[in-house]
């Protein structure tokens, strides 16, 4: 996140690149997209492609260091990244996936509440 807002360890304060990486966000928030095989959002955002890849640390980080907007909706397909992991514990419930799959996205469900997500619809 440093490099691509063009903040600079050992010159850039952490307030400083704070605002450098909040600005670089809300500018192409929605044009952080990833593309994998092991990804079920084909172009899909950061924050799901994360919570896909079991990578929760990468949004508790972005939100609780660096005050991030994760309530976005993805122009990809509409949803937030909390309306995703909802949608995918309906899809693990349903598709007789192992109960620790489920138990893993419960918790990262509730890791997201308590960081501020909110579900879009």
């Amino acid at each position: 996140l440093w490099e691509v807002a063009c903040a600079v360890m050992g010159v850039d304060d952490l307030e400083t690149a704070k605002i450098k990486i909040q600005t670089w966000w809300n500018k192409y928030k929605t044009k952080c997209k990833c593309d994998s095989l092991g990804f079920n959002i084909p172009n899909g955002n950061l924050l799901k492609f994360s919570v896909s890849q079991s990578l929760p640390d990468v949004i508790d980080t972005m939100v609780s260091t660096y005050g991030l907007d994760i309530n976005f909706k993805d122009p990809v397909d509409g949803k937030n990244v909390l309306d995703y992991v909802n949608d995918e514990l309906i899809r693990f419930k349903s598709g007789g996936i192992s109960q620790e799959s489920i138990k893993i996205y419960e918790d990262y469900r509730a890791s997201l509440i308590k960081l501020g997500a909110k579900p879009s619809k």
